[in-house]
């Protein structure tokens, strides 16, 4: 079984900003939010192996859940280059728009859906191979899936 977890909250989600590769530790809340997930996770699953992001935010989060945290730079979140750090509404509307449905828009200095996908797939991939016997826990800054129409073009929380 593969357990997804996203990070708790930290201040440049909670202000609507895109946060990348921005490496911010969780707020309060965020921390609050990581010790409950933690909680809730232990007593339901018998988790063998945890990997996240080496990111703090994600770190932070999975160190809560417990157990032996494995770090694995292949999953570090996705670069938006000069849009890191930037309030949603700053960014024009036009980029994000083609940004969202277009998996080889590159943001300015950032990388594409695509160089995501071959960065993250191979790793993903021996997840879930390890999935199939074991409970893996992946501690994660956020994903979308290119061109899911379920997914608000217009809404950050559904992106990282």
């Amino acid at each position: 079984m593969l357990i997804l977890v996203r990070h708790g909250r930290t201040a440049v989600n909670a202000g609507t900003r895109l946060q990348g590769r921005m490496d911010e530790p969780l707020d309060e809340l965020g921390a609050r939010q990581a010790a409950a997930t933690g909680e809730w996770v232990r007593t339901r699953w018998n988790v063998s192996e945890i990997v996240s992001s080496p990111l703090v935010r994600a770190f932070d989060t999975a160190c809560a859940i417990g157990g032996n945290v494995r770090v694995d730079p292949s999953f570090i979140e996705l670069d938006y280059g000069d849009w890191d750090g930037l309030p949603l509404a700053d960014v024009p509307r036009a980029e994000w728009a083609r940004w969202r449905s277009d998996p080889t828009f590159r943001p300015p200095n950032g990388e594409t859906l695509v160089e995501l996908d071959e960065r993250v797939a191979p790793a993903l991939d021996m997840l879930l191979d390890r999935a199939r016997s074991d409970s893996v826990l992946y501690c994660f800054g956020g994903f979308r899936f290119p061109n899911d129409p379920a997914q608000n073009a217009d809404d950050p929380g559904s992106c990282a």
